[in-house]
């Protein structure tokens, strides 16, 4: 049965990664249900998974979620795993102006085996300006487990993954006076999903990218901070001030002619080197120690996958089709560059020497043999 347009378009496919852990299997459908099949047969080689539990999030939670454009479904998240809990980010929104659900959860703990909610976080309220995307992080840091989750009102948080007692929280806007322009304003909310590296969270601000183009920023976070750790608290105006407790490392908000904007992926670092890439096609390389820039590369077609890296070479694809192969190094090294007939929305995927690209069409596999490229089908 469909629960209706407004979140189960007829051709939505399911934007959530599944989790597997032996004979289980979690995922998230677009009906904003929580499923969790023993795939038990499977796994011996039968032909059938059955449902051992769900959770569906709207029926019983009272979550409202809201697509953001026709036919567009993503606004459910993966999974995240701790032990014998799983962390799920329900897509609670606000729809015709309002959050109708201000008091439903936005992020919620539960039992693998059984379903059982174990706690759950509203934070946003009434602040979520339009959907809540992206997936939790959990993370072991400072000698305990944080779920740390970007948040539809633009806040980042973090929660002790085992009671979702609040840690700490940063605003990724920067204040300004006045009332938030919601469909069109400058303020970001977030779609990627943080990244821990040598202890450091590293996490963009974002939005849909059919809305129009827009600054971004991306930060660097100390996590092991508590409270309200912003770069700026609200002087009484609207206006930011200094905040002491601060645990922003560095910000990045462009380079020269060349802007941060707005970004849907997540970053990804190695090797000390920081890869972002912001929606409108512009990939970044910087210092993930001090955020200095290194350079910034124009992909010439809009992003929405987060970027791969394997051995010291970074793959990303592009709305126009364009297989991206960059080096990661200091110095800017476009290695290779491939078109397929049709958009690329989903990150690479690499495993035992083949490159897997999921295009809007068909999955292809690439295999390489020293430094050639062979086997695109």
């Amino acid at each position: 049965m469909k629960e209706g347009k407004r979140v189960d378009w007829e051709f939505g496919g399911l934007a959530s990664s599944p989790l597997v852990e032996g004979d289980r299997l979690w995922f998230c459908n677009n009906r904003f249900e929580i499923i969790c099949l023993d795939i038990s047969q499977l796994n011996r080689g039968g032909d059938k998974a059955r449902e051992a539990w769900k959770v569906d999030t709207i029926n019983q939670l009272g979550v409202t979620p809201n697509a953001v454009m026709i036919g567009n479904n993503a606004i459910h998240c993966s999974i995240a795993s701790h032990g014998s809990l799983i962390y799920v980010q329900t897509g609670n929104a606000r729809y015709m102006g309002k959050v109708p659900a201000p008091e439903a959860p936005s992020l919620i703990c539960l039992e693998k085996l059984t379903g059982r909610i174990v706690w759950t976080d509203n934070s946003p309220g009434n602040g979520i300006l339009e959907v809540q995307h992206g997936s939790p992080l959990v993370v072991e840091v400072d000698g305990g487990a944080q779920a740390i989750m970007g948040q539809g009102d633009g806040w980042l948080r973090s929660f002790d993954a085992l009671t979702g007692r609040l840690l700490w929280e940063f605003d990724i806007n920067l204040k300004e006076p006045g009332p938030k322009q919601i469909q069109y304003g400058n303020w970001n909310y977030f779609i990627a999903t943080p990244v821990l590296y040598e202890n450091r969270i590293y996490v963009a601000s974002g939005r849909h990218a059919d809305w129009r183009i827009g600054k971004g920023r991306l930060c660097c976070v100390d996590p092991t901070k508590r409270g309200d750790i912003s770069s700026e608290l609200d002087d009484g105006s609207g206006r930011g001030k200094p905040n002491p407790n601060s645990g922003l490392v560095w910000e990045y908000l462009g380079s020269g002619a060349d802007p941060m904007h707005r970004m849907m992926a997540s970053v990804a670092v190695h090797n000390n080197l920081v890869i972002a890439s912001d929606s409108t096609g512009l990939i970044h390389c910087l210092d993930a120690r001090t955020g200095r820039p290194y350079w910034t590369h124009d992909a010439k077609g809009r992003i929405a996958c987060s970027p791969l890296i394997v051995d010291d070479k970074v793959y990303i694809g592009d709305e126009d089709g364009d297989l991206e192969m960059l080096a990661l190094s200091r110095d800017k090294k476009q290695l290779f560059e491939h078109v397929f007939s049709a958009p690329i929305y989903s990150s690479p995927v690499y495993a035992n020497g083949v490159l897997y690209v999921a295009t809007f069409e068909y999955l292809h596999a690439i295999k390489q043999k020293g430094s050639d490229t062979e086997g695109f089908r």
